[in-house]
């Protein structure tokens, strides 16, 4: 429909610019009728191209309202490409499939996890006291609705041998969090994270954070339900606590001769610090520069509910 809008304003003014050409011409008549006639033509046509122009921009701005509603609600399966529209954070709102709110990850080496398994509510377990430290920060809460196992080995083995290459002899193995598009996930899953080509808040490294709801917003902003849950080897972690965008790996997590002497290992991740703590972000984030470092264990379906 705003396609049929746009076009529609285009022929109008062409139409508008040939018919002014037009009476331009006419209007040296002498005829006083002629002159009052071109007049009420001409702007009846300005005004018809101004009402039509009104009309898309509202509804450009209803379509916005009402897809940023349907995003916040879970997604719905109509309107998730109608005009290629953009949230509210400017990034394409591409809603994933689903039937009466669930919505199925069919993916290689991914098996859903029945809700009677001890796995299944062991996550949930895991994953609700993970929000519920956080929950003051954030407008929403988060439900698990369905978790899928993954198995890889080829992952497993890259992981593996990322964890004998830290520089400590404790890998220090935390369970985090990573959202991202449901297209990302997928890749992830069978090829295991890359870095990335763009730089974030402390250089071009893979992000991960403690609490589901920060990662949330990734994986919503990009249109899909999921979460991807991961083991992630974080080794001799260094804390930041101001913005690094340029951030070098071979350079930032060195240490000094003169701490090598004294037997001090490099480091092998970063682990920004809250604000909470004296640093720059809302809650706990880590980043790897090494991939292999993070090896994927299941997919969470979840759900958002307002607060």
């Amino acid at each position: 429909m705003s396609f049929l809008i746009d076009v529609a304003i285009l022929v109008l003014i062409i139409l508008l610019v040939s018919w002014h050409v037009y009476l331009m011409t006419a209007a040296k008549a002498p005829d006083l009728g002629r002159k009052i006639m071109i007049v009420v033509l001409s702007a009846g046509g300005t005004l018809l191209c101004i009402v039509l122009i009104i009309i898309r921009l509202i509804i450009l701005m209803e379509l916005r309202m009402l897809m940023g509603a349907l995003a916040i609600a879970g997604g719905l399966p109509v309107l998730d490409r109608l005009l290629g529209m953009s949230n509210w954070n400017g990034q394409p709102l591409l809603l994933p499939p689903s039937v009466k709110g669930h919505t199925t990850f069919e993916c290689e080496g991914v098996a859903p996890v029945d809700k009677s398994n001890p796995i299944f509510s062991g996550l949930v377990t895991d994953f609700d006291e993970d929000c519920s430290k956080n929950t003051d920060r954030y407008p929403f809460q988060l439900e698990v609705i369905s978790v899928y196992s993954i198995t890889n080995e080829k992952s497993q083995q890259a992981h593996d041998t990322a964890v004998m290459q830290l520089q400590t002899k404790s890998p220090v193995m935390k369970r985090l969090y990573h959202g991202t598009s449901m297209a990302s996930a997928k890749t992830i899953i069978s090829e295991g994270f890359k870095l990335p080509s763009s730089q974030g808040m402390f250089g071009k490294g893979v992000y991960f954070a403690g609490t589901p709801l920060k990662s949330w917003q990734y994986s919503k902003n990009k249109g899909s339900r999921f979460l991807l849950v991961c083991d992630v080897a974080l080794g001799n972690a260094k804390p930041v606590r101001c913005a690094s965008p340029k951030l070098e790996p071979e350079f930032h997590l060195k240490r000094s001769w003169i701490m090598q002497l004294f037997g001090m290992p490099d480091y092998d991740s970063i682990e920004a610090i809250s604000k909470e703590g004296g640093g720059a972000v809302n809650v706990p984030e880590y980043v790897i520069f090494n991939p292999a470092q993070a090896l994927p264990r299941f997919v969470v379906e979840v759900q958002e509910r307002r607060v």
